[in-house]
């Protein structure tokens, strides 16, 4: 019953205190820390049963949509001790309580999900600093007994309290070639010559990817980039020969035959599937 009364009392210093984003809870244009940082998501509960597994289905999307080493309950369990979301609740809404916690887990960030009850369901998300023991964006959602936030309504609220560069993946291009000065196109767009450092592109993605050079028949492939990925690319460019109808001494060669066999004689030529070229000679 203590802990029950202490999620009460965290709640209302969560509702009452001001957040730090701006008044629609945007984390637009804030600096924007590691992409790869570690994120614990702890949560606390008011006594409310609502939104079951809440926390997961957050840790989940984050996961999924971003670069972040997300540590969720299952991974705080094991780092901690079970009790870890009694410790949640007996830190009665002080900050710098869940920011030591947040340090226990290793982690860079905290996301504090809570839940309860005054008449609506009330949901408060609150992404607090470790190292600053601060809050630095907090929002709350209400909605009516039985409602539940879906997964786009769940990714809309984590994109108001994390850094825009936290959904922004990428994956790494690694491209050698056989010769240098080749010049590489990604999609169309220069990148650079061959060698070339490796590439950090948005993930995931697929791309076009050229390689080019004078004299050289071009090498291009389409390469998919899995996000945190890395793909290896080996540009082999061969030389390029000319037409062998352009050869001159093949057309040297063709004049020398067709005057050998004589008037209205054809001589027929074929290169592979390619409809054959007939070359009559003149009469002599």
């Amino acid at each position: 019953m203590a802990r029950v009364s202490a999620a009460c009392c965290a709640l209302a210093l969560v509702l009452s205190s001001p957040a730090s984003a701006d008044g629609d809870g945007s984390n637009e244009g804030a600096d924007e820390p590691d992409p790869r940082r570690a994120v614990a998501v702890l949560s606390f509960r008011a006594g409310a049963s609502e939104l079951p597994n809440i926390e997961q289905r957050l840790a989940d999307i984050l996961s999924e949509r971003t670069s972040l080493a997300v540590i969720d309950a299952d991974m705080a369990r094991r780092r901690y001790g079970n009790d870890i979301d009694g410790a949640v609740v007996d830190c009665a809404g002080d900050v710098s309580c869940v920011a030591r916690l947040g340090r226990d887990l290793d982690a860079a960030e905290v996301l504090l999900v809570g839940v309860s009850r005054f008449g609506d369901v009330i949901l408060t998300l609150q992404r607090i600093n470790v190292s600053a023991g601060a809050v630095e964006v907090r929002i709350a959602e209400a909605m009516a007994p039985g409602q539940a936030p879906g997964g786009d309504a769940l990714l809309e609220y984590l994109r108001r309290l994390m850094p825009a560069g936290d959904f922004r993946r990428y994956g790494i291009i690694r491209i050698e070639a056989n010769i240098a000065g080749a010049v590489i196109h990604i999609d169309e767009e220069p990148r650079g010559v061959t060698p070339i450092a490796p590439l950090r592109l948005p993930a995931p993605n697929e791309y076009d990817i050229r390689v080019a050079k004078d004299g050289f028949v071009p090498f291009e492939v389409q390469a998919a980039v899995p996000p945190e990925g890395e793909i290896f690319v080996r540009a082999v460019l061969s030389k390029q020969e000319k037409a062998w109808y352009a050869r001159w001494w093949l057309w040297a060669l063709v004049g020398t035959t067709a005057t050998a066999v004589g008037v209205g004689t054809g001589l027929y030529l074929r290169r592979n599937q390619d409809v054959p070229i007939v070359i009559t000679p003149s009469p002599s």
